[in-house]
């Protein structure tokens, strides 16, 4: 897919940022500021189908510290939900999907030598804007875009998903996915990406040891695997989440999956710089249908709760 006046995003291993302040955002890299800028720009060209204002936030009481926030223009204004009948599904050209988006929401592609692609496909991994935003920069990683892959993990995609999360400076960046009956709600390959300022739980929660270098969550309301990624280890970290969620998907076992910036495993002091890329799968009860926008869902990885309702 060629779109005049598009950029490419070219990144290699000397982008990627290994340690970020624990808040705030330190010098923002060349991810950043494209993705900002031009996220910026469409909002004021008005591409998408509201104005994001400042959303209403509260830190709900508990240690664990959950978000809410209330989003009613997105209950009113997105896409209507496909419906999903099993956790792997074929594409399905005649419906929705990121090919017939318009040139003005394809904010601008990421290309790498690094990335292992098939060699026979040329198509681009493409950053696009969600219409019905959730948060500041909320838009979409479309991984090999025009070879309309389902929306189903594979391990080309996650190395992907984390080398996105590594080429931004900010602990507030924060990428997740929804399986099919996941509360996916378009069947084409994709993760939701934005930033989010408040702090969360599973930046600094304990964990303990299972094997190689998969851990478990011990305290927290939802039981999950918690995986690492630092400087020499990505390759390892994806090739055992891969594990987990091939037998998920053996198992037709809908579930989800969150990146983002926080302590490395063996840290104590949840104040400290956030030395790690942290990982969380989480499989959850299959919802089949078409998704419920009226009910509270809780998704990418059941840490925020965005209401539609006040």
């Amino acid at each position: 897919m060629k779109i005049e006046g598009a950029m490419t995003l070219h990144y290699g291993d000397g982008d990627f940022v290994y340690e970020v302040a624990s808040s705030g955002d330190s010098l923002p890299t060349r991810f950043d500021d494209l993705l900002r800028s031009e996220w910026s720009a469409a909002m004021a060209a008005g591409h998408f189908w509201y104005k994001l204002d400042k959303l209403e936030t509260r830190i709900l009481p508990g240690k664990y510290h959950f978000v809410a926030q209330l989003n009613t223009k997105r209950a009113q204004e997105r896409r209507k939900p496909q419906h999903v009948s099993s956790v792997c599904m074929p594409f399905d050209g005649s419906l929705f999907n990121f090919t017939k988006l318009k040139e003005a929401e394809m904010l601008f592609s990421i290309d790498s030598d690094i990335i292992v692609c098939s060699p026979i496909s040329q198509a681009k991994h493409w950053v696009v804007i969600n219409v019905s935003p959730l948060e500041y920069c909320n838009s979409l990683l479309v991984p090999s875009l025009e070879d309309c892959l389902p929306q189903i993990l594979t391990a080309e995609s996650l190395t992907l998903a984390i080398d996105t999360v590594l080429l931004s400076s900010s602990s507030n960046f924060r990428l997740g996915f929804n399986s099919l009956g996941g509360f996916a709600s378009v069947n084409h390959h994709h993760f939701h990406i934005y930033y989010l300022d408040q702090r969360l739980f599973v930046e600094t929660a304990k964990v303990g040891h299972l094997w190689s270098q998969c851990y478990e969550l011990v305290d927290y309301p939802a039981k999950g695997f918690a995986f690492q990624v630092t400087k020499g280890n990505k390759e390892s970290v994806v090739r055992d989440v891969m594990v987990l969620v091939e037998m998920l998907l053996k198992s037709s076992t809908a579930h989800n999956l969150f990146i983002t910036r926080g302590t490395s495993f063996d840290t104590r002091d949840s104040a400290s710089g956030r030395q790690a890329v942290r990982v969380y799968l989480w499989a959850r009860q299959s919802c089949y249908g078409a998704k419920d926008e009226s009910a509270l869902t809780l998704h990418c990885a059941s840490w925020r709760s965005p209401t539609n309702d006040e």
